[in-house]
C-alpha cells in the first residue's frame, strides 16, 4: 500500500508493516524518495531513478542508521548520476570493495569453508603461490577479463591442466566474493566475475583423461627398482626414508589407496588381529575399511618393529608423517624405465581388478567410489570379509606377475 507524506521521524517511527508483504512510503519533500518497511519491520530507503530509459533500484539505507536527512540527500545523488549516465549502485560496489583484494578472499575463502581437506587446501594454496600470488595485493574489481584470459594462456602454454585449476580457483573465489561480503546496508555486493569469459568463449584447455598404469609385464621390472632404492648411494645416509618410500608405494600398489590415504594412515587404524585397516576422513567424507591381504600384514607388521611414530609412514624425523616421495619416485623410474606416479599405482590396482572380472561395484567398494547403483548406494554395504577374497586375489596376480612367473 502506497502512501505519501513528508516524512518526520516521528511519523516514521510509528509505521508498521500491515502484515502484506512489504509496505511502500513516498516522502512528499524529496520526489522519488521512498521507504519500503517489510513484514519483519525492517525499514529501508528507497529510490527507483532511471537510467537509459530504464529504472533501477538503489538503495540507501536502514532507519534509523540512516536519518531522513541522509536518505535524501543520497537520493538527490542517485538521480543526478543516472541523469549523468553513470550507475550509482555500480559507483557504490567500487567504493564498498575497495579494500577487498584477492588475498584476502583467499584468506576469508579457506577459513570460512571448514570442510576443505587438508589436501585440497594444500592444492589452492599451491597454485595461488604459483600463479595467482602478483594479484594478491590487487582489489577485485582491478582484475579484469583480459588479463584472466592473458593469464590462463600464459600457464597452459606450460601446463593446461594447471591453467584450467587455476582459473577454477580465480573463479570460486570471486563466487565466494559474491555471496560472502555485504555493504554497510546488509546487501550482498555482486562482482561481474572475469573468468567468465573463459566459458563464454569455451576457451578452457581440453584435458584428456590419465590413463598410464604399470603394465603386467612390466611390473617385475617396477619391483625390482623400487626394492632397491635403498641401495643407491644418495640413500645410504638416509635409508630409513627410503625403505619407507619403498613400503609405501608397494602398499599403494596392493591396496589401491590413494595417496594421502596411505600417508596418513596411523597404527591405531591397523587390526592385526582380525586383519584389516581404517583409512580416516576419506575424501568422500567417509571412513574406508579394507581387508590386509597376506602381503600388505606382512609388510606392515615388519614396519611396526622399526616405527615408533603414530604415522605407518614416516618421514626422516621418525615422527612426522612422510611427504611427497617424488625423488625417490624419479629413481625409480629411471632405474625401471618405468614411468609412473604415485596416482597410477592406484589406477594399476583397479585395472587389474577389471582384467580379473571382479565386480564393478566391489571394485569401487575397495577404492572407496561410490557406486554408481542406488540402491548399491544407499543400501548395500559390504563386509571385511566380501572385500578380502577380492583384495587377496588382487594381490595375488600382482605377486605373480613380480616373481616373472
Amino acid at each position: 500500500m502506497a502512501k505519501t507524506f513528508t516524512f518526520t521521524k516521528k511519523r516514521l517511527d510509528s509505521l508498521t508493516n500491515n502484515g502484506t508483504a512489504r509496505d511502500v512510503y513516498h516522502d512528499a519533500k524529496i520526489q522519488g524518495l521512498q521507504l519500503r518497511v517489510s513484514n519483519s519491520g525492517r525499514k529501508t530507503f528507497i529510490s527507483r531513478p532511471s537510467l537509459d530509459g530504464k529504472p533501477i533500484m538503489v538503495t540507501h539505507g536502514i532507519y534509523p542508521n540512516t536519518t531522513i536527512e541522509q536518505a535524501r540527500n543520497k537520493a538527490i545523488e542517485a538521480f543526478n548520476s543516472c541523469s549523468a549516465g553513470v550507475n550509482p549502485n555500480q559507483v557504490k560496489k567500487n567504493k564498498q570493495t575497495k579494500f577487498t583484494t584477492l588475498g584476502d578472499v583467499m584468506f576469508d575463502y579457506i577459513k570460512v569453508k571448514h570442510k576443505l581437506k587438508p589436501k585440497t587446501i594444500s592444492d589452492y594454496q599451491g597454485l595461488f603461490n604459483l600463479f595467482l600470488l602478483d594479484w594478491e595485493h590487487l582489489e577485485l574489481t582491478k582484475i579484469s577479463q583480459k588479463m584472466v584470459q592473458e593469464r590462463h594462456l600464459k600457464i597452459g602454454e606450460k601446463s593446461p591442466y594447471r591453467a584450467n585449476a587455476t582459473m577454477r580457483l580465480l573463479r570460486a573465489l570471486y563466487n565466494f566474493a559474491d555471496c560472502y561480503y555485504e555493504d554497510l546496508n546488509g546487501e550482498l555486493i555482486a562482482l561481474p566475475n572475469p573468468v567468465r569469459q573463459i566459458s563464454k568463449f569455451n576457451n578452457w584447455y581440453k584435458e584428456k583423461p590419465r590413463t598410464n598404469i604399470i603394465q603386467p609385464n612390466d611390473l617385475k621390472k617396477w619391483f625390482d627398482a623400487t626394492i632397491n632404492l635403498s641401495s643407491h648411494n644418495n640413500n645410504l645416509i638416509r635409508n630409513n626414508v627410503s625403505a619407507t618410500v619403498c613400503d609405501l608405494l608397494m602398499f599403494i600398489l596392493f591396496t589401491g589407496l590413494r595417496k594421502s590415504e596411505a600417508l596418513g594412515l596411523l597404527w591405531e587404524d591397523v587390526d592385526f588381529e582380525n586383519t584389516h585397516f581404517t583409512v580416516r576422513d576419506t575424501k568422500n567424507n567417509s571412513d574406508l575399511n579394507l581387508p590386509l591381504t597376506t602381503f600388505t600384514t606382512d609388510l606392515l607388521l615388519k614396519r611396526k618393529i622399526i616405527t615408533e611414530s603414530q604415522y605407518v609412514f614416516t618421514g626422516k624425523d621418525g615422527v612426522q608423517q612422510l611427504d611427497n616421495p617424488y625423488k625417490q619416485i624419479k629413481k625409480v623410474n629411471e632405474e625401471s624405465g618405468v614411468k609412473f606416479t604415485m596416482h597410477d599405482l592406484r589406477r594399476t590396482f583397479t585395472t587389474i581388478a577389471s582384467s580379473l572380472e571382479i565386480q564393478l561395484h566391489v571394485v569401487q567398494f575397495l577404492t572407496n567410489h561410490s557406486p554408481t547403483d542406488v540402491t548399491l548406494k544407499h543400501y548395500y554395504q559390504p563386509s571385511i570379509e566380501t572385500l578380502r577374497k577380492p583384495m587377496q586375489q588382487i594381490n595375488d596376480y600382482i605377486l605373480e606377475k613380480i616373481s616373472g612367473v
